[in-house]
C-alpha cells in the first residue's frame, strides 16, 4: 500500500510531479530517492562544483580513493572490450601532453632512484628551472647549451640528495663523464673549486627566484 503512495513524486526544484524512476536513490530520504529529478539534480551539483571548486576537488579525491580498486577494474575491462578506441585515446594523450610526460617520467625516474639509495629528496620542476636560470642554460663544464641535463654535483649514490646547493647544469657529454665521482675526484679541480664556489650562491638565487615569482603571481591577481 505504501508503494502505491509514492509512484510518483514532486521535485523540489521544477516542482514537477514525476514518476520515481525519475529520480535517484538516496539512502537517508524517508522514500529512499532524493527530493530532485535525475535533471535537477545534475544541474545543482553542477552549481554546485561551479560555486566549490576547491571542495569539489578535496571531495573527488577522497572519493578516488575510497573507490580506485573498482575503478582500475572497471577501466581494464573497458579497455579490453575496447583496445582500438582505448588505444586512440592513449595516442592522443601522449601526443597533446608529451612535454608534461617527459617531466613527470624524469622526476619518477629521479623519486625511484632516490628511494633506492634511501635519500630524501624533494627537486620540484619550479627548481630545475631557477637552476637552468642560474647557470645561464649553459653546461658549467663545456659551456654548451646542448642537451642539457640538471643532475647532482655530489652523486646520489653517495647519499646526497639534489638541493640547490647541490643541483648543476650539465650537457650530456660531461655529465656522464662526471658520472658518480665526488668533486674531489675530478681532474680539473680548478673548474671544480669555481663551480662549488657558485652552488654556495645558487640556494640565494633560489630565494630569490622565489620571490619575484610570488610577485609576480600577485600581480597578475591582482590585474
Amino acid at each position: 500500500m505504501l508503494r502505491m503512495l509514492t509512484i510518483t513524486k514532486m521535485c523540489k526544484r521544477c516542482e514537477g510531479d514525476l514518476p520515481l524512476s525519475e529520480f535517484h536513490h538516496h539512502k537517508h530520504s524517508k522514500d529512499g530517492h532524493s527530493s530532485y529529478c535525475k535533471p535537477c539534480a545534475c544541474i545543482r551539483s553542477s552549481d554546485w562544483r561551479a560555486a566549490n571548486p576547491e571542495q569539489n576537488k578535496r571531495t573527488q579525491a577522497r572519493c578516488f580513493k575510497r573507490k580506485a580498486a573498482k575503478y582500475y577494474i572497471a577501466h581494464r575491462k573497458w579497455c579490453e572490450e575496447n583496445p582500438e578506441r582505448a588505444r586512440a585515446i592513449q595516442v592522443s594523450y601522449r601526443k597533446r601532453h608529451r612535454e608534461q610526460l617527459r617531466i613527470t617520467g624524469r622526476y619518477r625516474t629521479r623519486d625511484r632512484r632516490a628511494r633506492q639509495y634511501a635519500v630524501d629528496e624533494h627537486f620540484t620542476v619550479e627548481m630545475e628551472r631557477a637552476v637552468k636560470a642560474f647557470w645561464n642554460n649553459q653546461c658549467a663544464f663545456c659551456s654548451s647549451t646542448e642537451r642539457l641535463q640538471v643532475d647532482h654535483w655530489r652523486p646520489l649514490s653517495k647519499g646526497h640528495a639534489l638541493t640547490m646547493g647541490n643541483a648543476v647544469l650539465l650537457c650530456s657529454y660531461c655529465n656522464p663523464s662526471k658520472g658518480t665521482k665526488l668533486p674531489e675526484e675530478l681532474d680539473n679541480q680548478e673548474l671544480v673549486a669555481a663551480i662549488a664556489q657558485q652552488l654556495t650562491e645558487q640556494p640565494q638565487f633560489w630565494e630569490t627566484w622565489k620571490l619575484m615569482a610570488e610577485c609576480h603571481t600577485g600581480e597578475l591577481m591582482l590585474a
